[in-house]
């Protein structure tokens, strides 16, 4: 029989069947109670333990009511043995059941202990009503257990949403921080924060490293012939650019005015260096529009390598002289540090 479908009713009615059995049916039992047992869910287990300990105190105290009324077909001299031998295995069972589980916290391993050691039908019953009201604790504090686990459960998974949204604000706010307003790059703190750390990853994974400083040419006479509204927008634009031909934003650092500086970490140095010559081919070829006007624009670049053993204030000092070279050439053009 499934131990999910057993009534209480049904419980006791197996009890008194082993106190009654004969020995084979005894066996029988026995094997029927430990599969029981075996199969309650742990959900179920402390409600349907507390149900078979309460029955068979109550088989018990039966079994002695009937102690001068024994049945002509089992001797009265076996009886009390043979009930004694399937207590000892059922109280066994349960006790078996209670070890391996932690709900009961050693509640039931007493009750039973007690139950082993009566005697009299006074202490038989006295302990049958404990047991009742045992059980009735219990289930009434894992009940409130429950909920109370439930509300510290809710409660965490409020605090956690906070603590997400807090997260998330702190890292909008970081980015913020970290971007340059008008262009939507990165800015000189987030530079000086993080290139220092590309460099040390760079020695430790042996990846490759490379930067190029850039100037758009001229940008001052843009700003006093066309005026700052002019020159913002085409700040914004050479950042635009950089993104399409790049494809990911994170290598773009604008330093202050029309400083800007690309950094390359993870890139072969061959694809990074051809990257920077695109750029500055890029911008001098498209024309740039301003509402009425038209004009060209040019950058120029020094382009750098990490070498090994290099810090990042050597690479910053060879890109800058690889720059004033370029500008020193002509302007217009990346030249390369040696």
């Amino acid at each position: 029989m499934d131990a999910k479908e057993m009534s209480p009713r049904e419980v006791i009615r197996l009890f008194i069947e082993v106190l009654r059995a004969d020995d084979e049916k005894v066996q029988h039992h026995i094997d029927t109670l430990e599969k029981l047992t075996q199969r309650v869910d742990v959900e179920q287990g402390p409600h349907l333990v507390r149900l078979k300990l309460k029955a068979l105190v109550k088989a018990r105290d039966a079994f002695l009511l009937r102690q001068n009324s024994v049945p002509e077909d089992v001797p009265a001299g076996d009886l009390p043995n043979k009930v004694g031998q399937v207590l000892e295995e059922v109280l066994e069972h349960l006790k078996k059941a209670d070890s391996q589980s932690s709900a009961y916290s050693g509640t039931l391993g007493t009750a039973i202990e007690q139950i082993k050691a009566a005697k009299d039908m006074v202490v038989l019953q006295n302990l049958s009503q404990h047991l009742i009201e045992r059980g009735t604790r219990m289930k009434e504090a894992t009940e409130q257990f429950q909920s109370e686990m439930g509300q510290v459960a809710e409660a965490m998974t409020r605090y956690q949403e906070r603590i997400s949204a807090l997260e998330r604000e702190v890292a909008e706010r970081t980015e913020e921080a970290m971007t340059d307003t008008l262009t939507g790059a990165y800015n000189r703190r987030a530079f000086d924060n993080r290139v220092p750390g590309m460099v040390v990853q760079a020695r430790r994974e042996r990846k490759p490293l490379s930067l190029c400083y850039m100037d758009l040419d001229h940008f001052k006479e843009i700003n006093d012939t066309y005026g700052h509204q002019a020159g913002d927008d085409v700040l914004v634009n050479f950042s635009q650019l950089v993104n399409h031909k790049v494809g990911s934003r994170q290598v773009l650092y604008r330093l202050g005015g029309d400083e800007f500086c690309l950094v390359f970490f993870g890139f072969e140095p061959a694809k990074a260096r051809a990257t920077a010559h695109s750029l500055c081919k890029a911008v001098a070829e498209k024309p740039y529009v301003f509402k009425e006007l038209k004009f060209n624009i040019s950058l120029s670049g020094g382009f750098a390598e990490l070498k090994q053993g290099e810090t990042l204030e050597q690479l910053l000092k060879r890109a800058d002289g690889a720059l004033y070279r370029a500008k020193d050439l002509g302007r217009a053009r990346v030249c390369e540090a040696d």
